[in-house]
């Protein structure tokens, strides 16, 4: 399943943080099921660029390594794609984003899958590419690790692998 069509079915009829949203990517087909959505960045320049794709779109300036300025439980749904792998403070970003969850409410993260055929591979082709210090990832995550760290901060994970890339759809007690 493609991560647009995951999205959509996901919200349908459901309060939304997208959060980390950058530009809004995902802001149009979240919308298209429902009205209840926030797009949070921690880049005004991006949330600019997202207000001008989706002006309808309620967009907030907030760094999901400190404590984000959302009321507690106050969505269905947390949306983070293409984003933990960025983030300075998991433990903190994770506990964040459950804070602002209902109780029952779901978590979909989804980021680049680092399990074992993607290490082989980079060790074939050279680590020091694709571990570049200046790039923009600061983490690394297997199936394995996604998962604990998802445990380790009160959700019930359930981690797939789809075409490279790891979609954990976690639960909130």
């Amino acid at each position: 399943m493609r991560l647009v069509e995951l999205a959509t079915t996901a919200a349908r009829d459901r309060s939304v943080l997208d959060c980390c949203c950058g530009d809004g990517i995902y802001l149009l087909p979240l919308l298209s099921v429902t009205s209840a959505v926030v797009g949070a960045d921690s880049s005004a320049v991006a949330l600019e660029r997202a207000g001008r794709r989706c002006p309808e779109a309620k967009l907030v300036l907030a760094d999901v390594d400190r404590e984000l300025p959302l009321e507690d439980n106050s969505f269905d749904l947390v949306w983070c794609v293409d984003a933990i792998e960025h983030l300075v403070d998991t433990q903190t970003a994770l506990s964040e984003l459950r804070r602002v969850l209902r109780p029952g409410g779901e978590l979909i993260v989804a980021t680049p899958d680092h399990g074992l055929m993607r290490r082989f591979s980079l060790s074939l082709a050279g680590w020091n590419r694709h571990f570049d210090p200046f790039s923009p990832h600061l983490r690394f995550y297997t199936r394995g690790s996604l998962s604990q760290a998802l445990q380790n901060c009160g959700f019930e994970p359930r981690v797939e692998r789809h075409n490279g890339m790891l979609v954990a759809r976690a639960l909130r007690p």
